[in-house]
């Protein structure tokens, strides 16, 4: 038996929309608070020296799409 269930237009749109903000909670959280980066305001260029920063002196293990997806995520929220 196969049952298929249907995401309505709605669900997906707030699934998207959580998935950013999960990634940013699940990697950022391993090495430090979330108050940090949710406590500092940046415009997109320093969002992407920051992640850099994390990845290339810290050792953060993100791939270049999960870095682009955070760094969109900070921007929106965490912009100036």
């Amino acid at each position: 038996m196969l049952i298929l269930i249907q995401e309505s237009g709605a669900q997906r749109e707030q699934k998207e929309l959580t998935q950013p903000q999960q990634l940013f909670e699940t990697k950022c959280s391993q090495c430090h608070s979330l108050d940090l980066p949710r406590s500092n305001r940046s415009d997109r260029k320093g969002w992407e020296e920051t992640v850099g920063r994390m990845r290339v002196s810290y050792g953060c293990k993100l791939t270049n799409a999960e870095a682009e997806i955070i760094v969109d995520y900070l921007t929106r929220e965490y912009g100036k």
